[in-house]
């Protein structure tokens, strides 16, 4: 049987197979001339598909021109609607302009010089701020009196002014007036105050004696006023 060996499996797995080593070196190398005439074959195939290609395009290319319309015909159309627009267009703003300059003669002749009426509102605004004013300074002056009332009702009542005729305000040590003796024990700190200023002090000790109240006479002097 020649140089021909077993079949193994591989020779199922693999895509060709040879019998001998020399049919597989004719089947690796084919024959220059086959290989020739299938490349001019191939050639040739691949010339008449383009020239079939090119023929198609250009039968198609034809059928669409023919179904173009005019270049020239479309322009000139168009050409022509634009003049007869731009001929409507300027007759149309030489209307419009004349209606409204017509418009606004006719506005004009109705109008009313402002005038009169800016000097008649300058003297209602004046006048009504003068009123103004008035009432603002009647409104004002009552108060203003009545708080310089008050002011000279509070410096009356002011201790101040009861320190300023040899009196003195007596505190303990938290600051406190002690209005009675009895608020106090000996060995007390306070503080007299004077109308000048104040002096620390020190309760000694002594026997509180009682002043006698001395009745005033009634007297119908108001010249202090009221809060109201």
């Amino acid at each position: 049987m020649g140089h021909e060996t077993d079949t193994t499996l591989i020779d199922y797995a693999s895509d060709v197979r040879a019998p001998t080593p020399t049919a597989a070196a004719e089947m690796a190398v084919p024959v220059r001339a086959e290989l020739l005439a299938l490349v001019q074959d191939d050639s040739a195939r691949l010339m008449r598909a383009g020239l079939h290609q090119v023929s198609d395009r250009k039968i198609r290319l034809e059928c669409l021109a023919r179904g173009l319309p005019d270049l020239n015909q479309l322009v000139s159309n168009q050409r022509q609607r634009l003049d007869d627009w731009s001929e409507r267009l300027g007759s149309s703003l030489k209307t419009g302009l004349h209606h409204r300059h017509r418009r606004l003669a006719e506005i004009s002749g109705g109008l009313v010089s402002p005038k009169p009426q800016m000097r008649f509102g300058h003297d209602k605004l004046r006048a009504i701020s003068l009123s103004l004013m008035r009432a603002g300074g009647r409104l004002t002056q009552r108060p203003a009196q009545n708080l310089k009332q008050t002011v000279r009702l509070l410096e009356g009542l002011s201790y101040e002014r009861v320190l300023e005729r040899g009196f003195a305000l007596v505190t303990d040590k938290r600051g406190k007036a002690v209005t009675s003796v009895q608020d106090l024990s000996p060995g007390n700190d306070i503080t007299l105050r004077l109308k000048d200023g104040a002096v620390a002090a020190r309760v000694t000790g002594g026997e509180a004696v009682p002043v006698k109240k001395v009745k005033k006479p009634k007297t119908n002097d108001d010249k202090q006023g009221s809060f109201l």
